[in-house]
């Protein structure tokens, strides 16, 4: 016959094995709705695929708005540069000027555009401004891959001195990343975007410290 010590000890495990089931970060979550949000999009989008590929060109020299959710990342090989913000959400949006310049003597994707953004933490962590160049190469019709290389000004710590902040050592850092993404039309796009900031040490700079930035996520750009 069961004790009732027995059951609360039955009861304690119960708890214990419930309050191991986690939630994904929220962060996450609001990745995955961006990206079911984005499906209606590209439902009506499809219907653009009948028409001249003519009209539907990606034009560089319109004036491009992008923004969207990333999510700072930690890489599991690289102990030594873990990123303590990781897990938690960032807001973006980021203008891409007209492509003014062109070169006939190279190809045009070798001549890049400028960028410029603000990247904003939701969890009250380090956010930053950028600034850059941006190449654009067309994989398929509808595909495109990015890289981008640039300049960041951030407003997080400079020592270790919260634990929940990274240590940057500088104010300024360097920024490199890339884009990979897919047009429904002549106007709208999705991409998955990583961003990196750094400040070189020790190569490029003598910054004490160097945790450095890193951010993956969906964003969706739109070109008038």
């Amino acid at each position: 016959m069961p004790t009732g010590r027995g059951e609360r000890q039955t009861s304690k495990c119960g708890r214990s094995r419930r309050a191991q089931i986690a939630l994904p970060p929220a962060p996450l979550m609001l990745l995955a709705l961006l990206m079911l949000l984005a499906l209606p999009v590209a439902a009506v989008s499809g219907a653009d695929d009948a028409v001249n590929t003519a009209t539907d060109a990606y034009d560089l020299s319109r004036l491009e708005v992008r923004g969207g959710l990333l999510v700072g990342i930690s890489f599991p090989w690289d102990s030594i540069h873990s990123f303590p913000e990781h897990g938690t959400g960032d807001a973006n949006v980021e203008l891409i000027p007209p492509k003014f310049l062109h070169w006939s003597a190279v190809p045009d994707f070798l001549v890049p555009r400028l960028h410029a953004g603000v990247t904003v933490n939701l969890d009250g962590r380090t956010s930053y401004a950028y600034g850059g160049v941006l190449w654009t190469l067309d994989v398929t019709p509808k595909t495109f891959g990015e890289i981008f290389f640039g300049g960041m000004v951030h407003d997080g710590q400079l020592e270790k001195q919260n634990p929940r902040l990274a240590r940057l050592g500088c104010r300024e850092l360097y920024q490199v990343g890339f884009n990979y993404g897919y047009r429904f039309n002549q106007h709208t796009s999705v991409m998955l975007t990583y961003d990196h900031g750094s400040n070189g040490e020790p190569v490029l700079s003598d910054c004490d410290g160097n945790e450095g930035i890193d951010v993956l996520g969906l964003r969706m750009g739109y070109s008038f």
